[in-house]
């Protein structure tokens, strides 16, 4: 795994993770109507699962039609604004009604990298490369590119990225072949 940095000023990724993770929270607190137990996961450090997990949770809110057409009904316009913030959270990552907990997990990791990667090693331009040494102290220099980054899978993002204390890890060998 190479430390990617801080990702903390990085508004756009933080956002989709704090609204993420927002929605987690709210949901859960509504859902069992008590005060959430103290969690590990929030937008700076987290495990992938956590993040499918709250995925899940924002879009099976979402799903609820009925609960919509209440709320158009009777105007419940925080309601309302709930459903606009999944809309507009889809449409970010642009993804349709039908997206996948991974779709939406493996979108944010994806919008993070590439973020990431655009600043170093690409620079503005269209390709660039990250020298990754291994135990034997080998390097190989790895190609990244925007297309690169736009094909990764959701599986492969999932089992390969780790953030921790605002920090993005990343395996470049699983990610890059």
């Amino acid at each position: 795994m190479i430390t990617l940095g801080k990702f903390f000023g990085d508004k756009k990724s933080y956002g989709l993770l704090s609204n993420l993770f927002g929605f987690k929270s709210l949901l859960e607190a509504l859902k069992e109507n008590k005060f959430p137990e103290e969690s590990t996961a929030n937008p700076g450090t987290f495990k992938s699962s956590e993040l499918v997990d709250a995925a899940r949770l924002m879009l099976s809110f979402y799903k609820e039609a009925k609960l919509k057409e209440f709320a158009e009904k009777y105007q419940f316009e925080i309601v309302l604004n709930l459903f606009k913030r999944v809309e507009a959270i889809l449409n970010e990552l642009q993804l349709g009604s039908g997206a996948s907990p991974e779709d939406v997990a493996g979108g944010i990791l994806k919008t993070m990298i590439k973020t990431k990667l655009n600043k170093k090693p690409l620079i503005g331009q269209a390709k660039g490369y990250v020298l990754n040494v291994n135990v034997t102290g080998l390097g190989d220099f790895v190609e990244i590119t925007n297309e690169k980054i736009d094909a990764l899978n959701n599986e492969d993002l999932l089992n390969n990225v780790a953030v921790t204390s605002s920090e993005m890890k990343m395996n470049f060998d699983a990610l890059f072949k």
